[in-house]
C-alpha cells in the first residue's frame, strides 16, 4: 500500500478537529480545559472516556483506549490506517495520491469478498424484480404492503430455488471458495456431494455495516420445509452480535430525532421507515448484546424498546433491558397489543397511531418490569398477592434514585390500597438489611501480616517510574526539553517502561519529526504503545517549561537509581562481614559513603 505523505497527515492535523469526529458518537460534556462522555468501546457507568481538545488526542481512563483522531476512527468504524485518512481526507477536501489507495494482500482479501457480496445484493434483486423467478416473492411483498420504493431503498432481493450464484460468479472468474468464505455457498460434509447456494427460494434482506457496506443476508423462508429465518454465517465480515440491522441508514435521523427505536425484525424496521419513521433498528438476535448497545450508545442516550407482544419478544425484551442498562441508556418500553408486531399494527392502523398508541404510551422499565412481574402471580390470592407485593418492593428498592423509589412505593400503595407507611417500612428493610456478625479466627483475619508479598501494583508508582514519565510527557510536548535530557543523560540505563522510551523519542527529534503528542503517535506502529503515550497526554503539565524544573526530574531519576545503589551495596557489606572479611567490608562501606555522599549532593 502506498504511503501517505507527512503533507497529507499534517493537513489533516491542522484541518480535522478531533472534538467533531469523536462528538458524532459520543455525548461530550466539558469539565475544565478537558471533555468527557461515556467510553464507545467498553461498558461504563461513570464518564471515564476523555477528550484533551488542545492536544487533539482522547484517552479512556477506563479500558486504556486512545490516541488521535485517526486512531479514533480506525478503533470506532474497524477502519484501516490508510482507511481512516482517506475517509478525514475525503471529508476535509484534502487531496491523496492515487498509490494510497492500492492495497496489501489482507485489504485484497477484504476488497474480493465485499465484491462478492454486492454483487450477490445486486443479483439477488434482479431476481426479485425483473424475473419471473421473483413473482412469488414480489405478491408476498405486495401483500406485506412494501411498496417498489422501499424495496429498491432495502434492497430485498429473491434467492431462487435453483442453484444460481455457483455458474453465476464462475463465469465472472470467482472461486468457488471465495463464495464460501462469503457465507453464500455451502460445501456439505458429505464430499460426494456438491458444493450448493445458501438461500433458496427467500426473499432477502441485505445486511450493512456501519458503513452501508453489505456483509450479510437475512433470509425469510416462502416455502414451509427449512427454517423460517435464515442468517449468513459468521465470517470476517459478518459477526452479528456486532452490528444493528438498518444502522447506517437511521443513523443521521437516531441523532436528528435523539431516540432510536428498537424492533424484534426486519420486516418491523421496514415497515416502520415506509411509514416515515426512520429511527428503527433491530439486532440480528433474538434479543441485544452489549456491543450493540454501545452502538447504540455512541448514536443516542435515549431507546424506545419495542419488540412483539409475545412471551418470545417480552422475554428479549426484558434481556435487552440489561444491555442498555450497563451502557447507561434513557430506556423506555413500548407494549403492542396482544398478538401484534409492529409491522402488523401499522399496516393494519397506519403510522399516526403507532406514534401516538404506542410510541406515545411507552412506559419506563420499572414499570415494564414490576408488569412483568405479575406473570407469576395469582393476585386474586391473597397469599400470592402479598409475594407479589414483597417481590415488587425488593425491585422497588433496586432502583438508581429516591425519586424513583417513591414513585413506584406510592402507586403500589394505590393500586393494592397499602398503608404508605408499612411498604416504606418494608422497603428500608431491602435497602438496610441487618448485618450479620461473623465470628472469625484471629489469625485469618490478619491482612499481610509479613508473610504475604505486597504487589507492586498496589504500591503506585516507583518514584522513578513517576519521573520518567512526566519526563517523557514533556520531551513530547516541548523539542528542546529532549535536547537537555540527552545531555544529561546519554549513557544512562533506563529501568521504567517509560524511560525505555526516552531514546527512541530522542532518535525521533533527531529526525527532525515534529513535537506534540499527535505526530508521536502518528509515528509509533505498536498500539500498546499508542495507549500509554496517550495517557500521558492526559496529565496536567505547565504549558512552559524551563530546565530547573527538568534538572529536577532528571535528578529524581539519578537520586532514586543511588538509593538502590546503596541498598545493593549494603547487602554486600554484610555479607562480607558475615564471611569473616574485614578489609573488603572496609573496602566497600567506603564506597557506601561516597555514594551517600552523591546523594546528599541531589538534595
Amino acid at each position: 500500500m502506498g504511503k501517505i505523505s507527512s503533507e497529507v497527515l499534517e493537513r489533516i492535523r491542522k484541518e480535522v478537529d478531533i472534538l467533531d469526529v469523536v462528538g458524532q458518537y459520543v455525548n461530550l460534556k466539558r469539565g475544565g480545559r478537558n471533555y468527557f462522555g461515556l467510553c464507545p468501546f467498553h461498558s461504563e457507568r461513570t464518564p471515564s472516556f476523555t477528550v484533551a481538545a488542545h492536544k487533539q488526542i482522547f484517552h479512556c481512563f477506563g479500558c486504556g483506549a486512545g490516541g488521535d483522531v485517526i486512531q479514533f476512527l480506525m478503533d470506532v468504524e474497524q477502519y484501516t490506517f490508510q482507511e481512516a485518512v482517506i475517509h478525514l481526507a475525503k471529508e476535509k477536501g484534502i487531496s491523496i495520491p492515487e498509490e494510497v489507495y492500492a492495497v496489501s494482500d489482507e485489504d485484497q482479501a477484504i476488497s474480493q469478498l465485499r465484491f462478492v457480496l454486492s454483487t450477490a445484493t445486486k443479483l439477488y434483486h434482479h431476481f426479485l424484480l425483473h424475473t419471473p423467478y421473483g413473482r412469488e416473492a414480489r405478491e408476498y411483498l405486495a401483500a406485506r404492503k412494501i411498496s417498489m420504493e422501499t424495496i429498491k431503498t432495502f434492497e430485498i432481493g429473491y434467492a431462487p430455488s435453483s442453484e444460481c450464484l455457483i455458474p453465476f460468479f464462475q463465469k465472472r472468474g470467482v472461486a468457488v471458495d471465495l463464495l464460501v468464505e462469503a457465507g453464500l455457498v455451502v460445501v456439505p460434509e458429505d464430499q460426494a456431494r456438491s458444493p450448493y447456494d445458501r438461500f433458496r427460494h427467500r426473499i432477502l434482506f441485505p445486511i450493512a455495516d456501519s458503513q452501508g457496506r453489505v456483509i450479510g443476508f437475512g433470509g425469510r423462508a416462502l416455502a414451509d420445509n427449512g427454517p423460517k429465518y435464515l442468517n449468513s454465517p459468521e465470517t470476517r465480515l459478518f459477526q452479528k452480535r456486532n452490528h444493528l440491522f438498518n444502522l447506517s441508514r437511521a443513523r443521521k435521523h437516531i441523532r436528528k430525532d435523539g431516540q432510536a427505536i428498537l424492533m424484534e425484525g426486519f420486516m418491523d424496521v421496514i415497515s416502520l421507515w415506509q411509514a416515515g419513521i426512520y429511527h428503527g433498528i433491530a439486532p440480528l438476535g433474538t434479543s441485544l448484546t452489549d456491543t450493540q448497545a454501545r452502538l447504540i450508545g455512541r448514536n443516542t442516550d435515549k431507546v424506545v424498546l419495542c419488540f412483539d407482544s409475545d412471551e418470545a419478544g417480552q422475554a428479549a425484551t426484558e434481556r435487552s433491558l440489561e444491555m442498555m442498562k450497563e451502557q447507561s441508556l434513557k430506556v423506555k418500553v413500548a407494549q403492542m397489543p396482544v398478538g401484534t408486531d409492529p409491522d402488523e399494527f401499522i399496516r393494519n392502523k397506519g403510522a399516526s397511531a403507532f406514534r401516538e398508541e404506542v410510541l406515545g404510551a411507552a412506559k419506563p422499565i420499572a414499570q415494564f418490569m414490576l408488569n412483568r412481574l405479575k406473570r407469576g402471580f395469582k393476585l386474586t390470592d391473597d397469599d400470592d398477592r402479598l409475594s407479589y407485593i414483597a417481590a415488587a418492593i425488593k425491585f422497588i428498592a433496586s432502583l438508581p434514585t429516591a425519586t424513583e423509589q417513591d414513585l413506584y412505593v406510592r402507586n403500589l400503595t394505590e393500586e393494592f390500597h397499602l398503608s404508605l407507611e408499612a411498604v416504606k417500612e418494608e422497603l428500608n428493610k431491602q435497602k438496610f438489611p441487618k448485618k450479620k456478625i461473623i465470628q472469625r479466627d484471629k489469625e485469618k483475619v490478619k491482612w499481610n501480616n509479613g508473610n504475604q508479598k505486597v504487589s507492586k501494583h498496589t504500591l503506585g508508582n516507583s518514584p522513578i517510574e513517576t519521573a520518567e514519565k512526566y519526563l517523557v510527557a514533556h520531551m513530547i510536548q516541548n523539542k528542546k526539553v529532549a535536547g537537555w535530557v540527552e545531555e544529561e543523560l546519554k549513557d544512562y540505563h533506563f529501568k521504567g517502561d517509560y524511560g525505555s522510551f526516552i531514546p527512541s523519542l530522542c532518535a525521533y527529534y533527531s529526525e527532525g519529526n515534529q513535537e506534540g503528542f499527535v505526530p508521536v503517535i502518528q509515528s509509533i506502529q505498536d498500539p500498546n504503545w499508542v495507549k500509554k503515550i496517550t495517557s500521558l497526554g492526559m496529565l496536567d503539565l505547565p504549558t512552559e517549561v524551563n530546565k530547573e524544573m527538568i534538572m529536577n526530574l532528571i535528578d529524581r531519576i539519578r537520586k532514586s537509581d543511588l538509593v538502590e545503589a546503596i541498598k545493593q551495596q549494603d547487602k554486600q557489606v554484610k555479607q562480607v562481614e558475615n564471611a569473616g572479611e574485614p578489609l573488603k567490608a572496609a573496602k566497600l562501606g567506603l564506597q557506601v559513603i561516597e555514594q551517600l555522599r552523591k546523594k546528599q549532593n541531589l538534595v
